[in-house]
């Protein structure tokens, strides 16, 4: 939720695909600089008071992501 993972979310970026931040509280902790950049980028989708519930991978690829909203749980 700081400005290391703002910057390690930008340069996963650069690879390609989607780059999804999950994170337990509502507000992130970095500076807003850092998040408004972010907020700019469409394949970067950020979930907010979420938690991964499931993660999986076929032959060392990541290939499914489960993501539990915590608002309504």
């Amino acid at each position: 939720g700081g400005n290391v993972a703002m910057d390690a979310a930008r340069c996963a970026k650069r690879l390609g695909g989607d780059v999804h931040i999950v994170y337990r509280r509502d507000t992130f902790r970095a500076c807003k600089a850092m998040t408004d950049l972010l907020s700019k980028y469409s394949n970067i989708k950020i979930h907010f008071k979420s938690i991964v519930k499931e993660l999986s991978a076929i032959d060392g690829k990541f290939n499914h992501l489960t993501i539990q909203d915590l608002k309504y749980t």
